[in-house]
């Protein structure tokens, strides 16, 4: 592989496409958000939409710089060149060195380009390794950071939004967790507003919220009365309906 410096735009373009991939893999495969193959589809086909705005915004030394420290960073944790897939390297002190080493670098990164999809690629890969390095608190401000910071009618913001949601609730913070989903929900165009929706309701539920979990329960049902819950959330929230009117 030619080094960055050669790299067509084109070729940047791919790099980050790669990289939007990969993220979207590992946001879709949390165990928290429940999300088909389509979905996945859709949610990538959003975000290289915001890389290729990015990339008509005449940033392309940016998006250089980007795919270059990612490829380093796979690289350095012994993967081939081109590969899409961090390993896991043999010796776990070599992965930390290296985490510790590249969490850094897209963390600045992420500070030095914010308000733009840079920033919210470099900040949720900042934000898996540090939570590899089991550093909670940094995974989810980085996150939050650039949610803070993008425009808030972009569907890669709502992109980083979800990754916010997932970590409130892996700290157990629901109600933030909530909000959080409900905006990317709210977010024109972002193709998985629904599950988004859903994820909110089931939140506001987990915080004991009933009444906003209730409220976005009957929005979900007139928006889109044929989505399918899945069966333990419809059965909670159909719980609390009847509880509520009794």
């Amino acid at each position: 592989m030619a080094q960055h410096s050669k790299h067509a735009p084109a070729d940047t373009l791919e790099q980050l496409q790669s990289l939007g991939d990969r993220l979207i893999h590992w946001v879709s495969t949390n165990p928290v958000l429940v999300l088909g193959t389509a979905g996945a589809i859709l949610l990538v086909a959003a975000t290289i939409g915001g890389v290729r705005a990015w990339r008509d915004a005449s940033a392309d030394e940016a998006s250089r710089a980007l795919a270059a420290i990612q490829r380093e960073y796979v690289l350095a944790m012994g993967g081939e060149p081109g590969a899409l897939d961090v390993p896991e390297p043999a010796n776990p002190e070599t992965a930390r060195q290296v985490r510790t080493e590249y969490v850094e670098r897209f963390a600045n990164f992420a500070r030095e380009h914010r308000g733009t999809p840079a920033q919210a690629f470099a900040a949720l890969e900042a934000s898996r390794i540090y939570e590899a390095l089991g550093a909670s608190e940094p995974a989810r401000e980085i996150v939050q950071q650039a949610a803070d910071d993008l425009p808030a009618r972009s569907a890669v913001r709502a992109v980083v939004l979800r990754r916010v949601a997932v970590l409130a609730e892996a700290a157990g913070d629901f109600e933030a967790a909530a909000q959080a989903h409900l905006a990317a929900a709210d977010t024109p165009g972002y193709p998985l507003r629904l599950a988004a929706l859903a994820d909110a309701a089931r939140c506001w539920a987990e915080a004991a919220k009933v009444d906003e979990a209730l409220a976005l329960y009957a929005r979900l049902r007139s928006e889109a009365p044929d989505y399918q819950l899945s069966p333990h959330v419809r059965a909670r929230l159909d719980e609390l309906e009847a509880a509520r009117g009794r």
